[in-house]
């Protein structure tokens, strides 16, 4: 599942806390991946892409529920995960 929030930083402390997995999307914007060097391209503003690297995270499949209040007031697309999930 993608959780995105203004504040990753937050959302990461609290998840952490709660003992929630979550890792980096494996997305957002490639260009800002040292490997796009290696690479000829041109390409202009990538705002999507820059802000699903700045906002986004990813939590993988859990054995047990998880109470999602604990995120109330950090993620921006809650009532899409509840509706999901």
């Amino acid at each position: 599942m993608t959780m995105f929030a203004d504040d990753i930083a937050a959302l990461r402390l609290q998840l952490d806390a709660r003992d929630i997995e979550h890792r980096s999307v494996i997305s957002g914007n490639f260009l800002r991946h040292p490997v796009s060097n290696h690479y000829q391209y041109t390409a202009g503003p990538m705002p999507n892409a820059d802000y699903v690297s700045d906002h986004a995270l990813m939590i993988g499949n859990h054995a047990y529920p998880i109470d999602w209040s604990c995120l109330d007031g950090i993620t921006s697309r809650r009532s899409q995960i509840e509706t999901a999930a």
